[in-house]
């Protein structure tokens, strides 16, 4: 979200508050439950990489 395209634009134009919004209300856990804005959020800081997925399961969309 945070890393540019080859254009410079942002992948997505949102803040992270829209996009764990947008996730937490289109998306769901495997067994049907809700997902965790927390735990959203956290993946998409920018200021905390140790708690991001690693680099080879991230989807890379350039």
């Amino acid at each position: 979200m945070h890393k540019p395209t080859r254009n410079g634009r942002a992948i997505l134009p949102w803040t992270i508050t829209e996009a764990t919004q947008y996730i937490c209300s289109t998306l769901c856990e495997p067994d049907g439950s809700s997902i965790n804005p927390v735990t959203v959020r956290t993946y998409l800081s920018a200021s905390k990489p140790d708690s991001r997925p690693k680099s080879h399961t991230e989807i890379n969309f350039d």
